[in-house]
């Protein structure tokens, strides 16, 4: 007894076009900035460079992700690619973590062995990647909000801004003060920002990934909720997960009086409007049961006793 999964398309073709164009943009940056890093010796220009390089293969992914979400649905994966992104983001969030901690260590090492940049061309070049990293954010930050795919690319545009920003105050501190010093502590200090970005879209995408109910929807309000509907006894066995973008699902086994299916249809339709108009739940599949009510809901129980 329950509701199809419907070919929902949160991803609109701006958010594709938008992704495409950051692509090209990042590129672009990325080469600019490994030139002026090489030529002026800048370790905090060369690190921005490698991290927008990881960005741009982050947007490439995002793009091939997003659209694979969109594909049909199969026999072999009847619920369609809709995971897809979500594996992207995930991927997104460990690529972000390993190059955070490679330019750490690369920090550490130059503040070991300092050499001085030439702060002029530096400054210059991060600079010029600065704008382009606020034209990227620009252009996804209105998606973020509704796309994990879209919202790991933003978190690397705004991390490639946080890191032009510190190449250009280390190459400034450099210029005005002639110590190298600063160079390698601003790489450090951009290195160890970006985990915290990275562990955020890793844990967001693991949870997904592992079934967990969705951030925004509680699992005790749904149950609640559908206690309260008139002819429901109780509930057990609740299960709420996160197929894709915006596209949420439910399995729940409903306790009712023996009673006409047509009754029973009409509670069903009650259920569905309920989860769909107050937690947005469009996935919902129930099993109707007679006998003894279950004052307990089992499957929340059981998952708080494991």
């Amino acid at each position: 007894m329950g509701q199809s999964v419907k070919e929902a398309e949160p991803h609109s073709g701006a958010l594709l076009a938008r992704l495409r164009l950051a692509l090209v943009l990042t590129v672009g940056a990325t080469a600019l900035e490994v030139a002026g890093g090489a030529l002026s010796g800048s370790l905090s220009l060369l690190s921005d460079a490698g991290h927008m390089g990881t960005d741009a293969l982050a947007f490439a992914l995002a793009l091939w992700t997003i659209g694979r979400a969109r594909a049909p649905h199969t026999y072999k994966y009847t619920y369609g690619f809709h995971r897809a992104e979500v594996l992207g983001a995930f991927v997104n969030g460990v690529a972000l973590g390993s190059i955070s901690l490679t330019i750490a260590g690369e920090a550490i090492r130059r503040l070991l062995l300092p050499s001085l940049p030439n702060a002029d061309l530096a400054l210059s070049v991060a600079l010029i990647g600065l704008l382009i990293n606020s034209s990227v954010l620009l252009l996804l930050r209105p998606f973020s909000a509704r796309s994990l795919g879209a919202r790991g690319a933003f978190l690397h545009a705004l991390s490639d801004s946080f890191s032009s920003l510190g190449a250009i105050t280390g190459n400034l501190l450099v210029k005005l003060t002639h110590m190298a010093f600063f160079d390698g502590l601003l790489a450090l200090i951009i290195g160890l920002s970006l985990l915290r970005s990275s562990a955020k879209l890793i844990l967001d995408s693991s949870a997904v990934l592992l079934e967990g109910a969705p951030e925004r929807i509680s699992a005790k309000e749904v149950a609640a909720a559908l206690q309260a509907l008139p002819g429901v006894k109780s509930l057990h066995d609740l299960h709420i997960w996160t197929i894709g973008t915006d596209l949420y699902a439910l399995t729940c086994h409903v306790v009712v009086e023996d009673q006409a299916l047509s009754r029973a249809a009409e509670l069903l339709a009650r259920i569905n409007e309920l989860l769909r108009s107050r937690f947005g739940i469009a996935h919902v599949t129930i099993q109707l049961d007679t006998g003894t009510p279950e004052v307990e809901l089992r499957g929340l129980e059981e998952r708080r006793r494991g």
